[in-house]
């Protein structure tokens, strides 16, 4: 080897020493984050001054590029604005994550989460906000990531977090907007509801209804979500509370705790209306499958409470078992109704979920049920005409005794 071809190789030798050198100074060995590099620059003292430090700018270094983190937070910007959702998210995040003593880190994570939502990553965004909230950096935008996380938290179920978050935003900013109020009024109710304590829970909802009233916030055909929130939280105060009138032992005030039962489960069922006009396909599957349920738990009960019932004939029994057929078939054509608006969402959305699975199955289970009252009451030797009347004596208290007249068709 020449001694000029020699002299070349030590040259390059020393200029990736040089390359590795700075790489050293800038990026940090984990995920290719560097926490920050600063160095002292020499400069001539007279006993009085102090070495000036010179800060290195953070840089973030991939196998395709080298950025500092002003630059990959600017560039995540403008790919939110251009909606490059995806793009955005990961620039965001990784630049918060890299310098997260930068003032403009919650806003960072602010925007990513608004990404990853709008992206369709719904699951993804829940950690965005919390960082942005809880953030040691105060920026405008923590007010709005708060109220956002507090909604993930409700639209997975966890109430209980959902509610201890409304309540820190309560006690950071005083002076609630409308929405705001309503958003924190159904995290509490839902949480109060999980708990068994529905006054405070009803309570809340209708606080939040009042505001709801006087905004008009219900007029319109589509609703918010937050009001579908507060009415799916009104839904399950009515269907509680049907719940816990019961028939065993058969009481002796039973037609007024059967038309209270059937009232509250009527009640429960328009809120649950409410919750679908939302058209958010994950409440409507929600509150379809709360009102199948509710039908299912009611003829469970009825029929459990028929054996242990004593009548003065046979032909009483019959005709008292076949008036309660009836009241139930009405209730059971409403619900599947109401079931299949919330399915015919599924074409829309294509959902495939839990709820649209027990959605599914409760239908299902509502159509046979409907058609075993159908197929009874046939067999009966009253007709619908009778039965009303015996209904109607029986939402009044009075006894039902069948016609001398009535004859088998």
């Amino acid at each position: 080897m020449g001694r000029d071809a020699h002299l070349t190789r030590i040259s390059a030798v020393f200029r990736a020493l040089g390359a590795i050198t700075f790489l050293a100074t800038v990026a940090s060995p984990l995920h290719g984050c560097s926490p920050g590099a600063s160095t002292s620059v020499k400069t001539p003292t007279n006993g009085t001054e102090k070495p000036r430090v010179a800060a290195l700018p953070r840089i973030v270094v991939t196998s395709k590029e080298a950025l500092s983190v002003n630059e990959l937070f600017e560039r995540g910007m403008r790919r939110f604005s251009d909606r490059e959702y995806v793009l955005a998210a990961g620039d965001l995040e990784t630049a918060a994550r890299a310098a997260p003593e930068q003032p403009w880190a919650p806003i960072a994570y602010y925007t990513a989460g608004i990404a990853r939502d709008e992206s369709g990553g719904f699951r993804e965004c829940e950690e965005d906000f919390r960082r942005a909230v809880h953030s040691q950096t105060l920026v405008p935008q923590q007010r709005d990531a708060h109220i956002r996380l507090i909604r993930v938290l409700v639209y997975f179920e966890r109430w209980k977090e959902a509610a201890s978050e409304a309540d820190a935003l309560v006690n950071r900013y005083k002076d609630l907007r409308t929405l705001e109020s309503i958003t924190v009024r159904g995290a509490k109710a839902l949480a109060e509801i999980l708990e068994g304590d529905l006054e405070h829970a009803e309570r809340d909802v209708e606080i939040a209804r009042t505001i709801i009233e006087e905004q008009q916030f219900d007029l319109p055909v589509k609703i918010h979500v937050d009001v579908a929130v507060v009415y799916y939280a009104l839904g399950e105060i009515r269907r509680k509370r049907a719940e816990a009138i019961r028939f065993i032992p058969p009481p002796e005030d039973f037609p007024v705790r059967l038309e209270r039962r059937c009232q509250l489960l009527l009640d429960a069922q328009s809120a649950y209306s409410t919750t679908m006009r939302a058209y958010d396909a994950n409440w409507s599957f929600m509150a379809g499958y709360r009102v199948g349920i509710l039908y299912a738990q009611l003829h469970a009960d009825l029929m459990d409470m028929l054996p242990a019932m004593s009548f003065e004939s046979p032909e009483r029994a019959q005709l008292f078992e076949a008036a309660l057929r009836l009241r139930y078939s009405v209730l059971l054509e409403k619900a599947i109704g109401m079931l299949d608006h919330a399915l015919s969402l599924t074409d829309r959305t294509r959902q495939d979920d839990e709820w649209v699975r027990l959605a599914r199955d409760t239908h299902a289970e509502l159509k046979g049920s409907l058609a075993e009252e159908q197929a009874a009451l046939l067999k009966v030797p009253y007709s619908r005409e009778e039965l009303k009347l015996a209904l109607e004596k029986l939402r009044k208290g009075k006894r039902i005794v069948p016609a001398p007249a009535q004859r088998q068709k």
